[in-house]
């Protein structure tokens, strides 16, 4: 009998050459840079500690070159888990998208198309 896994991952993520900024839109404050991303979630290199789940609605700002071919789109965001790095006051973060607009979604895939590496599992 197999084994359920939960927390499996059933899509690909793709590690971006692009820098994408992610900013709370309520706030405005930076919460982190993106690092992987697939049509389901991401991962951000926070600067502040995210709270596990807690919900954040970004806007992903894409910067140099990549604003020129994407332009920035929001997301609604569930935090799933945290870990700490060894710079203090830094995290890496895991969201699954749980808000996103036809154009958000195109705009992922966008950066998946244009600056997207699968990573290697």
């Amino acid at each position: 009998m197999p084994v359920h896994e939960p927390h499996r991952r059933r899509l690909t993520r793709f590690v971006t050459e692009a820098e994408i900024e992610a900013f709370n839109t309520l706030t405005e404050a930076k919460i982190g840079k993106v690092i992987d991303i697939h049509q389901q979630g991401l991962m951000l290199m926070a600067r502040s500690v995210p709270t596990v789940d807690h919900i954040y609605y970004v806007r992903l700002e894409p910067r140099g070159q990549a604003a020129e071919k994407i332009r920035p789109f929001q997301l609604g965001l569930d935090c799933l888990w945290v870990r700490d790095m060894a710079t203090k006051g830094c995290a890496w973060a895991g969201f699954r998208i749980i808000d996103m607009s036809v154009r958000a979604s195109d705009c992922v895939q966008r950066v998946i198309d244009l600056y997207g590496r699968p990573v290697d599992e």
